[in-house]
């Protein structure tokens, strides 16, 4: 927890807090999405396996150590990108978008910033290789939806209190999205969620 002088400090730092500038992409870069209209988006993971959706661990309010614990028995039965695309490239689709971590934390990818990711799990690989290799396969442009925030994180639901797990959260994002950008070739597509 913060102390008051710590407290202070932070309020200094988000006075002077400037975000990232980031440039548009152009619309060249944009048009192929434009001009695909119709493409697959696959949310699938630890959660699937409680059947009631990827916000179960938010709105159920579960512990998260005992939600982690779901990694043990997280074989990824019925994950199979390869039927997927096949199916996406049949009803036209020309991109998919996989969940490659939601707001619970869980990364479908070999994540050496997290222990809670799919090498880790029961299921023992990477879940995204086999995704972009399917999409790859079947001539489908690779599409990634990511989530920054982590409900794991304290300081994603109150950083004044918890400066410092605001701060690790981010750099654990940042440096998941390095892994993601250099590790699996050219992708097509980022999707965020999760900037409220």
């Amino acid at each position: 927890m913060k102390t008051i002088a710590e407290m202070k400090s932070m309020d200094q730092a988000m006075q002077n807090y400037v975000p990232e500038k980031v440039e548009p992409l152009e619309e060249k870069d944009m048009q192929w999405f434009r001009d695909a209209k119709f493409g697959m988006f696959i949310h699938w993971g630890v959660y699937s396996m409680l059947g009631k959706g990827e916000w179960v661990l938010f709105n159920e309010r579960l512990n998260v150590k005992e939600y982690e614990s779901l990694a043990d028995d997280f074989y990824a039965a019925g994950y199979d990108p390869r039927e997927w695309a096949k199916t996406a490239k049949a009803a036209g689709m020309k991109y998919m978008v996989l969940t490659t971590r939601h707001h619970d934390g869980f990364c479908l990818f070999d994540s050496k910033h997290s222990r809670f990711n799919a090498v880790n799990s029961a299921a023992r690989r990477d879940l995204v290789r086999e995704y972009v290799q399917a999409c790859r396969d079947e001539g489908l442009k690779v599409g990634f939806y990511y989530s920054p925030m982590d409900w794991r994180f304290p300081g994603y639901f109150m950083p004044e209190l918890y400066w410092d797990s605001a701060m690790e959260m981010k750099k654990q994002c940042w440096a998941q999205l390095e892994e993601l950008m250099t590790g699996y070739g050219k992708i097509d597509l980022l999707w965020f969620d999760g900037e409220w």
